[in-house]
């Protein structure tokens, strides 16, 4: 392993830590009774960027950390990831653009379902239906923008710190873009 290939596994780690300290201190109150699912939205952005080898070690780390600070039974969240994993690739095929505006989109939509999906795996502890589940679901998609918004950009500033994503110059030396290289 390289240096550079160091830094990018050092800066996904620390976005991931980052991203699971900021989950755990904004706390739940009767008033917003959701989770800002900080590390989904990381997930969601390496899945969409990185290669498949790394996108799924990422999800299971994010999904295992998610399970360990919810005081979930320990792959919970990861399978989910995974599910929510495959419908990015399969969106992906059809629509192949990497954008902020499908990821935060996805976040939101991940951060209803994840809702739903720790409904039905706590199952008999906690009733599926009710007012405080439609209340929770409601939420759950402002919840997953924001989320998305803070994930992407913490992946993206790491991302660029670590020096996965570079500007580089074009023929002309007018236009800036960043590569994925």
């Amino acid at each position: 392993m390289n240096n550079r290939n160091g830094l990018q596994i050092l800066s996904a780690v620390i976005c991931l830590l980052l991203a699971a300290f900021l989950q755990v201190t904004i706390p739940v109150t009767e008033s917003w009774q959701v989770k800002f699912f900080f590390l989904t939205a990381v997930a969601i952005r390496m899945q969409m960027t990185r290669p498949v080898d790394e996108a799924i070690v990422c999800t299971l780390w994010a999904g295992m950390l998610t399970d360990a600070l919810s005081g979930l039974t320990l792959f919970c969240t990861s399978m989910y990831l995974l599910l929510v994993y495959g419908a990015i690739r399969a969106f992906q095929r059809f629509v192949p653009s990497r954008g902020w505006l499908y990821g935060i989109l996805f976040s939101a939509v991940a951060s209803f379902g994840q809702i739903v999906w720790m409904k039905i795996w706590l199952g008999a502890e906690q009733p599926l239906g009710g007012m405080q589940l439609l209340i929770r679901c409601g939420q759950a998609i402002p919840a997953g923008i924001v989320a998305g918004v803070v994930g992407f950009s913490l992946s993206g500033l790491f991302d660029r710190l670590s020096g996965r994503i570079r500007p580089v110059e074009e023929d002309h030396g007018v236009i800036w873009t960043e590569t994925d290289r």
